[in-house]
Order: structure tokens, then C-alpha cells, then sequence
């Protein structure tokens, strides 16, 4: 029995998207791959959650939670993209040896055999020589190597009852897995969202970024606190620097109290920071700025 059927970049696409799942050894792959990056991105927040001074369990959960989100969420959409833009490149290099157009499909009880209309080619196929066999919405995909399989849209009832009466079926889940990337990009855009948000006081507010290098001068920093301790690796350099741009915040009646504030913090670290210089090495450390006049 003959049937005939138009092969379309669109039909390459979707066998594309079912290799990448389906075959053994692009899995192997993807499943190293993932490994990898996410032992990689918990060695670098864990580091970056050590390297500090004070290390809590704060720093610890917000490591594991930054490694778990890159790994599980952000890699798969880069390996996805990436093999996306791969896939295109092949689909239009196809499209320009003419590839895509319209075949006949003859089968029977050996095989099958399958025309092209462009350049009259001729393939055959043994029913053995397929490995498996996979159904979508739309197509057929019947696979002869581990990569390779020959695509056949759905066209007819026939067609389906004649396939199943010479290999078994079986019917393909990229669909449904396709939820899990769309829940990826979804998390992605909430989690760039949050972070847009949580960084617009620092673009809208010059002060707010000062306030928080200078917190983290300390140790466990604590507004209400009056036992601040700064940390070991607090310079001059670094007061200086928060000096001289705090002096650079013009003053208003709305920012004066944080300006205060701010600079009582840093003239604190000053003062720990020679605390066991003798007092007449100390003379020095009057108050640079109190309101930036």
C-alpha cells in the first residue's frame, strides 16, 4: 500500500526535539552534563558563602538555594537554547540542498520503501532494521539507529494500521515534558523579577548601596546593636573610600538621618581599626563627615 506526504522543516524540528529525549547517547550526555554543572555551581556558591567572614546558616541555605536554582532551572534553558540555535543551523542547511518536499511511501510485508519526488532517490528498509518505533500528535518516527529515524506525518488511519500491523508503537511523552521547560522559564522570569526588584532601591537611592558596604564592614551586623565588631579584612583604603563617597550624596532633609547614621558607622570601624595604636598615633581620627558639608 502507497501513501504520499510532504516532509517540512517543522516535521525535522519535531523529530529534533524527540532525539534530544529519546536517544541513549544524547541522554548519557545531557545527564553528565547536568551532573557537572551542578556539582560546579555548588562548589561556587558554597565558596562564595565561605568566603566571608562570618559564616551562618543563612549563608549556607542561600548557597544550596543558588546552587540548586542554577543548576535545575537556568542550565537546562542554556543546553535547551543552545541546542535550538544547533538545530536551526542543520534545518536551514537541509532546506538549501532540498531535503524537505514531498515523498511516497510504499509498504508491505518486507519493508518499506520511500520515493523522493526531488531527485527520484530511493530507499528501503527492512521492518528488522528498525530499533523502535515512536508516535506523536503528528508523527511517526521510526528509528533505524540510536540518532537516526525516518520521519512520517500522520496522514491517514491506514497508514497507522498498516505500521502497527509490521512494528510496535509506542507513544512519545516530549509533549508533556515540554510543561517542565515552560515551568523553567517561568520560575526564571519571577526569579529575575525578584531580583530587579531587590536591587531598584540601590539604583533609585545612592545612598542605600553605601549603607550596605558599610554594614558589611561588620561582623553580624546589627543596627540596633552597640557591640560592633568590624572584620579582619577591613582597610583604611576601604573606609576611605566610603568617606569620600558619602561625601559625594548631596544632602537633603530626607537623606540627612541615614547620612548620620552612616557615617557614625564608618567612623566606628575607623576607630577599630587602630583601637590598639597608642592614643598619640590616634590623633588623627576625627570625624571626616558627618551630614557630606
Amino acid at each position: 500500500m502507497e501513501f504520499h506526504y510532504t516532509l517540512q522543516s517543522k516535521d525535522y524540528w519535531s523529530y529534533q526535539k524527540h532525539v534530544r529525549l529519546y536517544s541513549i547517547k544524547l541522554s548519557r550526555i545531557y545527564r553528565l552534563m547536568y551532573i557537572f554543572y551542578t556539582i560546579v555551581f555548588f562548589i561556587l556558591f558554597t565558596i562564595s558563602a565561605w568566603n566571608v567572614e562570618s559564616v551562618n546558616s543563612l549563608n549556607i541555605a542561600y548557597a544550596l538555594f543558588q546552587g540548586f536554582f542554577w543548576s535545575v532551572i537556568v542550565a537546562p534553558i542554556v543546553f535547551k537554547s543552545t541546542y535550538y540555535l544547533k538545530s536551526r543551523s542543520a534545518r536551514l542547511v537541509l532546506e538549501k540542498n532540498h531535503f524537505f518536499g514531498d515523498r511516497n511511501i510504499a509498504l508491505n510485508k518486507k519493508g518499506l520503501t520511500i520515493t523522493s519526488s526531488y531527485n527520484n532517490e530511493v530507499s528501503f528498509y527492512y521492518w528488522k532494521d528498525f530499533i523502535r518505533v515512536y508516535q506523536d500528535g503528528s508523527h511517526y518516527f521510526l528509528y533505524s539507529t540510536d540518532k537516526q529515524a525516518i520521519i512520517i506525518p500522520k496522514s491517514s488511519s491506514k497508514l497507522h494500521t498498516q505500521l502497527q500491523s509490521h512494528v510496535k508503537i509506542q507513544s512519545s511523552q516530549v509533549n508533556k515534558k515540554g510543561y517542565f521547560s515552560k515551568i523553567r522559564i517561568i520560575l526564571l522570569i519571577l526569579y529575575l523579577l525578584l531580583f530587579i526588584s531587590s536591587r531598584y532601591e540601590n539604583w533609585t537611592d545612592p545612598l542605600n548601596p553605601i549603607q550596605k558596604e558599610t554594614e558589611e564592614l561588620f561582623i553580624d551586623f546589627n543596627d540596633a546593636s552597640s557591640n560592633l565588631q568590624i572584620k579582619q579584612s577591613v582597610t583604611q583604603e576601604k573606609i576611605d573610600r566610603l568617606y569620600d563617597r558619602l561625601k559625594s550624596v548631596p544632602e537633603t532633609k530626607e537623606n540627612l538621618y541615614q547620612k548620620l547614621k552612616i557615617s557614625s558607622w564608618i567612623q566606628e570601624a575607623e576607630k577599630q581599626l587602630y583601637k590598639e595604636l597608642p592614643p598619640e598615633q590616634t590623633e588623627f581620627l576625627v570625624v571626616k563627615v558627618n551630614t557630606g558639608k
